[in-house]
């Protein structure tokens, strides 16, 4: 299971998020295709349960089934209104993208079956982010597109991307993501994995340490809004879970931190912080609030189910930058609670697990990481479209995947061994 889900890791960050199988178009991508396996071995391994899959009470599998609930619900409003054809397609194109999803996060959920696993799981997924940060800091420094470079047979490039943009001089870097913003939230994500990993693993410890360095380094180098955001509500969240003696030396590493990087990079974060002082003047923002007022409509015409998940195409529309707003659109106030729901989970599992860890300092650090990496998707699809991103999906299911894994075998263990014993009824001796 360890292999299968590390080969995933290889298809997300080595492939190139613009290859595809040309036909397939946006749902052609490896990673994604490596998916639709996944949901498919999850799904014959429910029903036969030689094959390994862990039974009982498995919340993201009720998060999923609403998620999932409502969506069709959504698709099926779709195909009964006169819809252009482009936009079943970009439909039919979504719920199977939900499928691979769901099916990475599930197998992930149910199938991990020892706390070594999970743990070699997320060494190979800090592991990942290092690789992806280090291709980003050459683009950064050196200007170079490796990512053009890697070729795949069978592939195409789905779009021509940009991978280096530029913003106040500075090179705006992807990596092998699709666009600088999927890489910094990406790097967001993963950058709490890479710092329990380094906290706590015995073996190559310095390389750990190399990794967080290199994920810390490179989540400004994407110069985007979202990816501060969720670098700063991920340190947050591992804030709160720490011990006092680790909130204290957070605090005293934070500036020394942003004091080096201040001499490496003169002017970038001052780049970075006008990100937010001068939002008010922000043509990216000017335009999410433009946003507002034109898809009122949409919502008027449709407020519970939307207008069908996918539909909303940037070709015949508009590209909102705000995917809880784009969910109201396509899949009304239900299908935004749903996902709601579906990030919230990863977020509530992670903590729940760091609240069950008692004593344990490395199961308390690996809950609180997982929250945190859990909540740098739901507080940045405010800022952007994330479901539009396969790199980022991808790894917030695989995180998702991991709390729920963390759940049953942290979580419910302890609570298990912290009930009283059921009350026995007494035997039946019969009559006399």
């Amino acid at each position: 299971m360890t292999s299968a889900l590390a080969v995933y890791l290889v298809l997300l960050v080595g492939v190139p998020a613009q290859l595809v199988v040309g036909p397939l178009g946006a749902a052609g991508s490896p990673a994604m295709l490596f998916g639709f396996g996944c949901f498919a071995w999850w799904f014959v391994a429910r029903m036969d349960r030689r094959m390994g899959l862990a039974g009982g009470v498995q919340p993201l599998r009720w998060s999923a089934a609403i998620f999932g609930a409502v969506m069709l619900c959504s698709y099926v409003v779709a195909a009964l209104r006169v819809t252009d054809y482009s936009e079943l397609r970009s439909a039919d194109r979504s719920f199977l993208r939900l499928l691979s999803w769901v099916g990475v996060m599930l197998l992930t959920a149910d199938g991990i079956d020892s706390r070594a696993k999970l743990d070699l799981l997320l060494r190979r997924m800090a592991q990942a982010g290092g690789a992806l940060a280090a291709l980003g800091l050459v683009q950064f420094f050196l200007g170079i597109e490796i990512a053009t470079f890697i070729k795949v047979p069978g592939l195409v490039a789905n779009d021509a991307a940009q991978l280096i943009q530029e913003r106040s001089s500075f090179r705006r870097v992807a990596g092998t993501a699709s666009h600088p913003i999927e890489f910094g939230v990406v790097l967001s994500m993963l950058f709490p994995i890479a710092l329990h990993c380094a906290l706590h693993e015995t073996e190559r410890r310095r390389l750990h340490w190399v990794i967080v360095v290199a994920i810390g380094a490179a989540i400004p180098t994407s110069i985007s809004r979202s990816a501060m955001l969720g670098a700063g509500a991920a340190w947050l969240m591992l804030f709160l879970g720490w011990d006092r003696r680790q909130r204290l030396n957070a605090l005293i590493a934070t500036p020394i931190a942003l004091v080096v990087m201040r001499m490496a990079i003169p002017g970038l974060l001052g780049t970075l912080k006008s990100l937010f002082t001068g939002i008010a003047n922000d043509p990216s923002y000017l335009g999410r609030t433009k946003d507002y007022e034109y898809v009122q409509r949409f919502i008027k015409d449709a407020p519970w189910l939307g207008r069908g998940w996918g539909t909303f195409i940037p070709d015949l529309y508009t590209t909102l930058d705000n995917q809880y707003l784009g969910q109201i659109v396509e899949t009304g106030y239900l299908g935004l609670a749903a996902l709601l729901l579906l990030l919230g989970s990863g977020v509530v599992l992670g903590w729940g697990v760091k609240r069950a860890a008692g004593g344990d300092d490395q199961q308390r650090s690996l809950g609180a990481s997982l929250a945190a990496s859990a909540v740098v998707p739901f507080v940045t699809f405010i800022t952007f479209d994330g479901l539009a991103f396969s790199m980022v999906t991808g790894f917030a299911f695989l995180v998702l995947g991991c709390a729920g894994a963390a759940r049953r075998l942290i979580w419910a263990p302890a609570r298990q061994a912290g009930r009283p014993p059921r009350r026995q009824a007494p035997p039946d001796l019969g009559p006399g």
